[in-house]
């Protein structure tokens, strides 16, 4: 009876060390790589955003927006760097902190909502901040189609998002286009969409405050009636590149997504932030904006020394000990519950 019992014990431990073996062998593979997915099409779906608070119309009761985008839309919606510029530019800076505006030029005058998109060449590396304060307008959706609100019925709301954002925040990669009324069209002006470097990492932000425009009809507002978004990177390497997108409750498109920043010819804007090792890429343009400190240091080549590089595995890769030390304490308990202090 007592060998019987010493076997069987013996042939249970065998089967928690091989299954520690695969755990170990395993589970750092897994914690390397978060899930991310693809975007599935240019309309027609839903976009998560990664507010900790959430959607601001939540109308799914799962923080996501419903991209419509049944043509057009991108005319009506830019980001500049002054609200006095309505219609926009496309800005390439080095400077890791900084601000823009989004603003609406459409004949309806106004969005109820605007959700910012930020794009990040590449892997997003694991020590990677983004910190985003939007200011702007709020109002009650209009319950009449294409009816923008009454200035009594505004409130300006400063720091109305106020939120950093980590790698773990990103939800869709790799991706090298963005939802639009076109298919296939680009995230950043100028983008050569059939090189493989140019897959991006995006996260998707409620600013939590809309946009009017001239069209509102509403005078006397602050920044001309624009959303003021405000940026600080930490550990930014790559090219990042900021998109917007309106929601609207009501309007000829019907209710949703239908509106986005233009990136490709006449009339395109965008703001673009080049990080430590995309230096060498930096294009000038007529918004150019450079960090004080980039003007004294020189450009990292793309393939030089990797002083700066981003991890290339996650946490849970680099520090296995506290894996092991989980797999330990599983044993332990086993080994206890079996009768068992010590191995076999």
């Amino acid at each position: 009876m007592h060998n019987h019992t010493t076997r069987r014990r013996y042939a249970v431990l065998s089967c928690v060390m091989l299954l520690a073996l695969l755990l170990v062998c395993v589970l750092p593979v897994l914690a390397a790589d978060t899930v991310k997915e693809q975007i599935p099409a240019k309309n027609h779906i839903n976009i998560q955003v990664a507010n900790s608070d959430g959607a601001r119309f939540d109308l799914f009761h799962n923080n996501t927006y419903y991209i419509k985008f049944d043509g057009g839309g991108l005319n009506a919606l830019h980001i500049t760097t002054n609200p006095a510029e309505p219609f926009g530019q496309v800005t390439n800076s080095t400077s890791t902190s900084g601000s823009f505006f989004l603003s609406d030029t459409g004949g309806r005058g106004f969005d109820d909502d605007l959700i910012l998109m930020l794009a990040v060449q590449g892997k997003v590396p694991d020590d990677f901040k983004v910190h985003i304060n939007s200011s702007g307008y709020q109002w009650d959706p209009v319950p009449v189609l294409n009816q923008p609100p009454d200035k009594n019925d505004l409130t300006y709301v400063d720091g109305a998002l106020n939120e950093t954002f980590t790698a773990s925040d990103f939800t869709y990669a790799p991706q090298a286009w963005k939802p639009a009324g076109l298919a296939n069209y680009p995230l950043i002006e100028g983008e050569d969409m059939k090189d493989p470097a140019n897959t991006y990492s995006l996260l998707f932000v409620d600013t939590k405050v809309g946009a009017l425009g001239s069209n509102s009809n509403l005078s006397g507002i602050k920044d001309s009636g624009a959303a003021k978004v405000e940026y600080s990177f930490d550990n930014l390497k790559t090219k990042t590149a900021f998109n917007t997108y309106a929601y609207n409750n009501m309007s000829n498109q019907g209710q949703g997504i239908s509106w986005t920043n233009q990136v490709s010819e006449t009339g395109s804007s965008g703001y673009v932030v080049y990080g430590s090792e995309s230096l060498s890429d930096f294009t000038p343009s007529n918004t150019t904006t450079l960090d004080p400190a980039s003007r004294s240091t020189p450009a990292h080549p793309r393939n030089g020394n990797n002083s700066g590089a981003a991890p290339t595995s996650s946490p849970a890769a680099q520090h296995p000990s506290g894996l092991m030390e989980t797999i330990t304490g599983w044993i332990s308990t086993l080994f206890h519950s079996l009768g068992l202090s010590g191995s076999p």
